[in-house]
């Protein structure tokens, strides 16, 4: 279990990175299923924060100690693929898309149609001034 020490405004932690980041893909996942703040007592999203905040500096510290590859993970895994999405859905209720099936189905229609159609206008705009689309000549050496 990894210590944390408070001083003032400066926060300490020593212990296992393993068990660090697995607390914090439990509260990620935990924010997920808007179950977090019963465990804590605290505000998701303040708890996710938190998470962010602390996990940039202990990344920080792994580049400062040319420990590169757990300070990529840490960034690239743990905060972009976890903490950060659970912030930004905290709240949501997750549901099944099998109950709103015609809708994004009608959605997924609309959003190929209309870039087919803009990808054509674009393409006629280019053609009007000027701009064509052709096969490339043959070169032919002197």
């Amino acid at each position: 279990m990894p210590k944390v020490k408070v001083t003032n405004n400066e926060v300490a932690i020593n212990g296992n990175l393993g068990e660090i980041l697995k607390s914090a893909l439990t509260d990620a996942d935990l924010a997920y299923k808007n179950e977090l703040a019963a465990k804590h007592g605290l505000n998701g999203k303040e708890i996710l924060y938190c998470w962010w905040i602390s996990l940039k500096e202990i990344a920080k510290y792994y580049e400062s100690n040319s420990k590169f590859d757990e300070a990529l993970f840490i960034k690239d895994d743990v905060l972009t693929k976890a903490i950060e999405p659970a912030y930004n859905f905290y709240g949501f209720k997750a549901e099944s898309v099998e109950k709103e099936f015609y809708l994004v189905a009608g959605l997924l229609s609309f959003y190929v149609i209309y870039t087919v159609w803009w990808g054509f206008a674009i393409f006629f705009l280019f053609e009007g001034l000027g701009l064509r689309m052709e096969k490339a000549k043959e070169r032919k050496e002197v």
